[in-house]
């Protein structure tokens, strides 16, 4: 998820004014937005580094491999399963990275984690 706080300014504003410019003109087309990005040169860049790029960890000479939270993994494997999940007390469609808190969905998948050995509770 990305930190959109205003303490967490944009590390490329100049960029962000460029999107924000042409999805306003766009007439707010996410499907142009998205196209854009994923098309640039930077968001295909590769996993495999080079003896330059090694250590560049700021000006995005290739990517960066992150795993998922958890939440990103349950609605990855609930669209890829066709079986979406359903969390006590939100709407039908709702997704895991929606929750506004973990305890919404105790118990389940984004449980908290026991440690090796631990039993559950009877």
């Amino acid at each position: 998820m990305d930190d959109i706080r205003s303490s967490n300014p944009a590390s490329n504003p100049e960029l962000l004014a460029a999107l924000t410019d042409d999805f306003v003109k766009s007439g707010f087309d996410l499907r142009r937005l998205m196209r854009t990005i994923v098309r640039s040169r930077v968001y295909q860049q590769s996993l495999a580094t080079s003896r330059w790029n090694r250590d560049d960890a700021i000006n995005f000479s290739h990517a960066v491999p992150r795993r998922l939270t958890a939440e990103q993994l349950l609605d990855a494997i609930s669209i890829a399963s066709g079986s979406p999940q359903k969390f006590e007390g939100m709407p039908v469609g709702f997704r895991a990275a929606q929750l506004p808190d973990s305890r919404v969905a105790a118990g389940g998948f984004l449980g908290p984690v026991r440690p090796p050995g631990a039993r559950n509770a009877v």
